[in-house]
């Protein structure tokens, strides 16, 4: 049978391990969908990302018309790079989502609660910055895709033999996706600001 000593050292065991496991859940505690919105996002990108398998679909369709056919296409060069894009411009939106983009974990691991809520509202308020001044110029870029100097309707098109006017749908989906951005991150910062002057008082 273990001594009393042995017992007591396999409980303060026990007691660490359900404390490191408190500390590891209130570190992921704030890095989790915080908002209603964020929710969505990251439902919309389950379907966003069957666009990846579409693209490699056609892409499979193309290497058989032409290699055991002799008969290319024209358009699935174009629609691959269109659906790609799509799903890498709503990448950003996804990923602060699900709070996924890169960040030095071991700051974080090391820092307290009220460090790591200090981090919250600065990591919020950057991406509020970078979103707006990468949507500012996407803005730009799909007026002049989409409204010629003239003033009229004249949307950019690939100049390729199929012409698709793909090159302005893409930007604009861009300038969609960083304006979501941009919400998410407004939405962040009023969170953390929140939540970090309620666990002040």
């Amino acid at each position: 049978m273990p001594d009393r000593a042995s017992s007591a050292a396999i409980a303060r065991h026990g007691d660490q391990e359900q404390a490191d496991g408190e500390a590891v859940y209130d570190l992921l505690a704030d890095t989790r969908p915080v908002t209603a919105l964020d929710r969505r996002v990251d439902r919309l990108g389950r379907y966003v990302g069957v666009l990846f398998l579409v693209a490699v679909a056609i892409s499979f369709y193309e290497i058989v018309m032409r290699y055991a056919f002799n008969a290319p296409t024209i358009w699935v060069h174009e629609t691959v790079i269109a659906l790609v894009a799509v799903c890498y411009a709503f990448g950003g939106a996804f990923a602060l989502a699900r709070d996924s983009h890169i960040r030095i974990g071991l700051i974080r691991a090391v820092a307290g609660p009220r460090v790591r809520k200090i981090l919250n509202v600065v990591n919020a308020a950057m991406a509020l910055v970078f979103a707006a001044a990468l949507g500012w110029a996407a803005y730009l870029m799909t007026r002049k895709a989409w409204i010629s100097p003239a003033g009229e309707l004249s949307l950019d098109r690939s100049g390729s033999a199929w012409n698709p006017p793909l090159p302005a749908m893409i930007k604009a989906g861009l300038l969609v996706c960083l304006v979501l951005m941009g919400v998410q991150a407004l939405l962040h910062l009023v969170h953390w600001l929140r939540d970090s002057m309620g666990r002040e008082h």
